[in-house]
């Protein structure tokens, strides 16, 4: 399926809300190099750096190589980690701060910025910092201030995918949580992070390596079963509209998954009878590679799988 928009996994824009600056900045001419070498230098000061952080989040799309400067200037990665390493203890915890979250929210973003640049990437997985931000992934709680932390976690995840060739990638999430903490977002999580992280399970299974991983241990399978139909229950209850875009995720997924023959058996004894039903007749009709999944998905279950 075509790379789902930015919007979906970056910020959501969930986030403009919580700072005057993010709603200023965007009617301000872009900070020059200068100003943003200063920014990156405040990180190491603690007195200022949740400002820096802030300007440096809101302006990451403007400064192309920021991820550059951040990976090559001295301890700012190693500060980024800090922020993130420091909302560790507070997970546990009823309450976590918006303040709190924020400023962590906001190191993600930068961390997305270095997953995404095809000059950091490589360089990001190398250092194995994905085990970073599993624990945010991995969190119980339902609160906003969590689900902002899942979002910018999944948000690295999503970027390191959104490269043409991502196998090496995949190969990567497979062997760490990064499988597990995305099953934990679709289940435990809001819409915007269940989308995402379905996002990444379908990146997942669009690959050999990733759908064998998913289908190997029946265990395993049968609880991606069991949360693509709670999304769909989901969608189907919604008293708004249901995005399309989770819609054709699942229903990618789910022909990704009647690919090998043991998981298409298992979804002809257990079929997801929202999606092969009338129940999102009008949304798959606005949505032809949702449609497309769905009748890849029946015409496996009719006849055999290919492998």
């Amino acid at each position: 399926m075509a790379n789902l928009p930015d919007s979906l996994y970056e910020d959501y824009n969930l986030m403009a809300t919580l700072s005057s600056a993010a709603g200023a900045s965007t009617s301000r001419a872009p900070p020059s190099v200068v100003t943003i070498c200063r920014w990156i230098n405040d990180l190491q000061f603690p007195p200022i750096r949740e400002f820096a952080l802030q300007n440096l989040s809101d302006n990451r799309n403007s400064f192309e190589d920021l991820a550059l400067l951040l990976w090559s200037s001295t301890a700012s990665v190693a500060t980024l980690l800090q922020e993130v390493i420091g909302v560790y203890p507070e997970l546990s915890l009823p309450i976590l701060t918006l303040r709190k979250s924020t400023r962590v929210y906001n190191a993600l973003l930068l961390f997305q910025c270095i997953a995404k640049h095809p000059e950091t990437r490589t360089k990001f997985l190398t250092a194995m910092m994905l085990h970073y931000f599993y624990p945010l992934l991995q969190t119980r709680y339902t609160d906003r201030p969590r689900e902002y932390l899942r979002l910018g976690g999944l948000g690295i995840l999503a970027q390191l995918l959104k490269g043409p060739d991502y196998g090496a990638t995949v190969h990567l999430l497979i062997h760490s949580d990064a499988v597990r903490s995305c099953l934990h977002c679709i289940d435990v999580g809001d819409l915007p992070s269940q989308t995402l992280a379905t996002f990444i399970l379908h990146k997942i299974l669009m690959t050999e390596e990733g759908l064998q991983y998913c289908c190997v241990l029946a265990e395993r399978y049968f609880f991606i079963d069991s949360l693509l139909k709670q999304l769909l229950l989901k969608l189907a209850t919604m008293n708004r509209p249901p995005p399309p875009s989770l819609l054709q995720l699942v229903a990618g997924c789910y022909y990704r998954l009647s690919m090998k023959a043991r998981a298409c058996e298992g979804i002809k004894q257990y079929i997801p009878v929202l999606l092969v039903d009338n129940t999102f007749a009008e949304l798959l009709a606005e949505d032809p590679l949702a449609n497309d999944y769905r009748n890849k998905l029946l015409l496996n279950l009719r006849n055999k799988a290919l492998y």
